[in-house]
């Protein structure tokens, strides 16, 4: 079955609108649409089950009917991009890097020192990965960002009635450091912060693509009251981060200036994070309340290598074989608190180095720095809300990666990740701001 027709128009927004004028996809129907929201929500915030075992304490394992769900949305990208796979190809080829390294994370089963996981991990990474290319081939960057936006609108209403309902039964979470947060439906307070940064950031997207001033500015406003509420160290950080970039991107847009701006940006940023992370500036992080090592990562990146690298230094462990194997096997946890057992070195490159040796961190070092030069290059060429988007989302990602686990998981911040990833590659070889083709102008409100 080929679909065919697309988007109504070419449009400066969309990955392949310099295909040739016969070869549209038809524009996607009711049931796709519907489909892909599903997928993003449940990408984004999980499932009712899972919800309700947040809720009661009870524990969260992936049920056959979470993985029927996921094959679901597996074949529904392939029904969709049927007899277009060309298209999808062109699409991965923008940057092949990220293919490479969850074909990397696949391969890796091999050495793995816990196959079962990793294979596991590898096949949810390559779900992910053929679902982003999906949304890159079906549907426009404002039509994702516009379903991304509702999904974290209902998302914020869900979480704050979930916190105000629930508070006794698991809507706070405890750090380690005693301090205590909002996890709403996710049980956790970081990943509650994480998505609630990102919707923030994307409902501010939506709100000035659509020009609102009410509705979209009250649910970024929602999700950053999430944010704050999960009093968690890095979110605020990347709270505060993404506000300092967002500035920079609509301050110098069109200008040369950009990527002066946001290298510096970034750097004092990520560094900024960094240096808390990893050293006890106890009177700088008591002001935000948390503890003087951010939860004791510096010992847990030293003792990952120590232990963990110097064992495997070229092949790593396979992905989640490191961690599979568990971590208190390297004692890390009693050098930082006897009850804590982390599930990841709160650091990408550490992570990536651990899982899948020096090559699976030098693959994210260039997608992540090649991301974000087309990514500035693409605000310059697009000096419009949607045109942020993809430099947005790398550098939460950037953000991220420094004191978490970044955004290589099967959460919608990874496939967030791919769509900016391959929609800023659009920029490659591109040195002057784009100029619209007759008939393809942007709607006015992306001027």
């Amino acid at each position: 079955m080929t679909l065919t027709a697309s988007w109504a128009e070419p449009s400066s927004d969309s990955f392949v609108d310099s295909r040739p004028s016969n070869q549209f996809l038809n524009r996607p129907g009711w049931f796709e649409r519907a489909g892909v929201f599903v997928a993003l929500f449940t990408y984004a915030w999980g499932t009712p089950l899972e919800w309700l075992a947040f809720a009661t304490g009870g524990s969260v394992e992936s049920s056959a009917l979470t993985q029927l769900l996921f094959l679901g949305f597996l074949l529904l990208s392939v029904v969709s991009l049927n007899g277009n796979w060309h298209i999808a190809l062109k699409a991965a080829k923008g940057e092949p890097l990220m293919a490479a390294f969850v074909a990397l994370a696949v391969a890796s089963t091999v050495w793995s020192t816990a196959p079962a996981e990793t294979l596991r991990e590898g096949i949810t990474l390559s779900v992910a990965y053929v679902f982003a290319l999906h949304l890159i081939v079906r549907f426009s960057i404002r039509e994702i960002v516009t379903m991304l936006a509702a999904t974290f609108a209902i998302g914020a209403i869900l979480n704050l009635a979930f916190v105000a309902i629930f508070a006794d039964l698991g809507s706070l979470s405890v750090g380690t450091d005693g301090s205590r947060g909002w996890s709403g439906i996710t049980g956790n307070r970081n990943t509650l912060g994480r998505a609630a940064v990102l919707g923030f950031a994307v409902c501010v997207i939506q709100a000035r693509t659509v020009r609102s001033l009410v509705w979209w500015p009250g649910f970024a406003l929602l999700n950053a009251m999430l944010a704050i509420g999960s009093n968690s160290a890095t979110t605020l950080g990347a709270l505060g981060g993404i506000c300092i970039l967002g500035t920079i991107f609509v301050g110098f847009r069109g200008r040369k200036t950009l990527y002066g701006a946001t290298m510096v940006a970034m750097g004092i940023v990520f560094s900024t994070l960094t240096v808390l992370a990893a050293t006890n500036l106890a009177a700088t992080t008591g002001l935000i309340g948390r503890d003087s090592s951010f939860t004791g990562r510096l010992p847990i990146w030293i003792d990952a290598f120590v232990y963990g690298v110097s064992e495997r230094p070229l092949l790593g462990y396979g992905r989640e074989g490191f961690w599979g194997q568990g971590f208190h096997d390297f004692d890390v946890q009693l050098r930082t608190n006897e009850n804590f057992n982390t599930p990841h070195a709160h650091n990408a490159w550490v992570d990536a180095w651990l899982e899948v040796g020096p090559l699976g961190a030098i693959l994210l070092t260039a997608i992540i720095v090649r991301g974000l030069l087309w990514g500035t290059r693409r605000i310059r060429a697009v000096p419009t809300a949607i045109g942020m988007f993809p430099a947005v989302i790398i550098s939460l990602a950037v953000v991220y990666s420094a004191t978490e686990a970044g955004f290589i998981s099967r959460s919608v911040q990874f496939i967030m990740l791919i769509v900016a990833v391959t929609e800023a590659s659009r920029q490659k070889g591109v040195a002057e701001p784009w100029e619209p083709r007759s008939g393809s102008l942007p709607d006015p409100v992306d001027r």
